[in-house]
């Protein structure tokens, strides 16, 4: 009897831990989507009130308008027949830098597919990217030395918009005229002088932000969800776009750019799993409505080689989506994640629940979504349930 009595006392004090273990975990991932989920509104919401207040600044509107005006003086003063040594040199650097890592990363691009045919287009790519030199950068230079009136306008503006890129690290800031050419750029790539109508770039992340704006200015800024950009090869881009306004008519629009890589960080606290609460098992990230991460998982940040084998035998990616990740170093746009975790941020359901992780882990798992303006995103945490 005193046997018995044991065992039974022992069976019910290993489940009272087990259930205390689960309780303690449920709480643990409820605050962790909960502070993940509000991490991300407060990121997207500064990032659109700073391009707001750019974009409603005077010097916005004087800035695109001189821009504007500036280019189109370039395209009457190039002589075509003079650049041919340059045009080459544009073209073996966009080779390179561009159509190369586009194809490693699975585009099947050609070099028309990136470029512009403007001259004006051409010329700027060239003297503020191309003939700088090994050392420099063209988010450095103000001054390329042609004398032209662009150049002018860019020495004034430039400097503090580089300011803005750099201290806030975003990928690009863009002006763009209500026609959709890209005036300015801060960082000046190949979509500098390109249109975002017309041109390579149509139908881009940029393109769809500014012509979002620009057709509905009323309806005031815009926050676009990631996308690759082939001006920015292998980078998941998002885009903030703001209106800006002169006199109550459409002066142009601002766009800034920021890199994934910023959502991963601020929801893994740059990778501090522990220290933001979550056990050694741990793990948050987000995913979009069309079922693919928006930051990477824990796993594949810390043993990427293991997690894509793992994600392959889950049938979660194929050998060309590990191509992919490997080839541009995220999971971003490419990594599905599991059913049931999808399934349960479309139909709401915010309960913690049983389940397998991307890499076929049993976990408990809760999924809440994530709704700021018009997007549409959900957050995952999970712990190993073996733990």
């Amino acid at each position: 009897i005193s046997l018995a009595s044991l065992v039974v006392a022992t069976l019910v004090g290993v489940t009272t831990g087990e259930d205390l273990a689960d309780d303690l975990n449920e709480e643990h991932l409820q605050a962790t989507v909960e502070s993940a989920s509000s991490d991300v509104q407060s990121e997207l919401r500064g990032l659109q009130r700073t391009t707001v207040g750019l974009a409603a600044s005077p010097q916005a509107a004087v800035s695109v308008e001189l821009f504007d005006a500036a280019f189109d003086e370039l395209g009457s003063m190039i002589d075509q027949g003079n650049y041919d040594e340059e045009l080459e040199a544009l073209t073996t650097a966009y080779r390179l830098d561009y159509l190369e890592p586009l194809r490693a990363a699975g585009r099947d691009v050609q070099l028309r597919d990136i470029t512009s045919t403007s001259p004006a287009a051409m010329y700027l790519q060239y003297e503020y990217a191309i003939d700088l030199g090994a050392a420099a950068r063209p988010v450095t230079l103000d001054d390329a030395g042609d004398g032209s009136d662009w150049t002018e306008v860019h020495q004034r503006v430039h400097p503090v918009y580089r300011e803005v890129v750099t201290r806030l690290d975003l990928i690009d800031l863009y002006l763009i005229e209500p026609d959709g050419t890209v005036v300015y750029s801060v960082s000046k790539g190949p979509d500098l002088g390109t249109n975002m109508r017309t041109g390579p770039y149509s139908g881009s992340v940029v393109a769809n932000s500014f012509k979002r704006v620009a057709g509905t200015p009323d309806d005031g800024a815009f926050t676009s969800d990631l996308r690759f950009y082939d001006a920015v090869p292998g980078v998941p881009v998002g885009a903030v776009a703001s209106p800006i306004i002169d006199e109550s008519e459409l002066a142009g629009v601002l766009v800034v750019t920021y890199d994934a890589v910023r959502l991963t960080d601020l929801v893994t606290a740059d990778e501090s799993w522990e220290e933001g609460g979550l056990p050694e098992t741990g793990d948050v990230y987000l995913f979009g409505s069309d079922g693919t991460t928006r930051t990477d998982p824990r796993a594949f940040l810390e043993t990427p080689g293991q997690y894509l084998d793992e994600a392959v035998a889950e049938g979660l990616i194929d050998d060309e989506d590990r191509a992919r990740i490997q080839s541009i170093g995220t999971t971003v746009l490419t990594q599905l994640v599991p059913d049931d975790t999808a399934d349960a941020g479309v139909k709401g359901d915010e309960d913690v629940r049983s389940t397998s992780s991307i890499t076929g882990t049993s976990v408990l798992s809760i999924t809440v979504p994530m709704v700021s303006g018009s997007l549409e995103w959900f957050v995952v945490a999970e712990v190993d349930s073996q733990v």
